[in-house]
């Protein structure tokens, strides 16, 4: 039976399970920024709930797909490129896969 959750010194809950889940980093190119939110925005894709990212409803691309505002935490530092819906569609290629996993293994 997992233990319940418990207050840090902070007063934030935490669950052993799930202390290393969740990690962040900083984001320092636009290059960079653009792999990290294709790879968000294509989650439900590749997990092959949608034939297209832009159908998940409750991603970030199909309300900005039909000029929604939707709930969003912050605007994006820099404008979406053109042809953004087509390059979330596409698989990583291997470079991109390789970055994704070493900033995964930095983590």
């Amino acid at each position: 039976m997992p233990r319940p959750p418990q207050l840090d010194v902070a007063g934030q809950f935490y669950h052993a399970l799930n202390r290393g889940r969740f990690k962040s980093f900083p984001v320092q190119s636009d290059e960079h920024f653009l792999l990290v939110c294709r790879y968000f925005e294509r989650n439900a894709l590749a997990a092959r709930l949608v034939e297209r990212a832009e159908d998940w409803r409750f991603g970030s691309l199909y309300n900005w797909n039909r000029g929604k505002c939707g709930v969003s935490l912050t605007k994006w530092p820099i404008r979406r490129p053109p042809g953004w819906i087509a390059r979330v569609n596409q698989a990583l290629n291997e470079k991109e896969e390789k970055q994704r996993r070493r900033a995964i293994a930095r983590s």
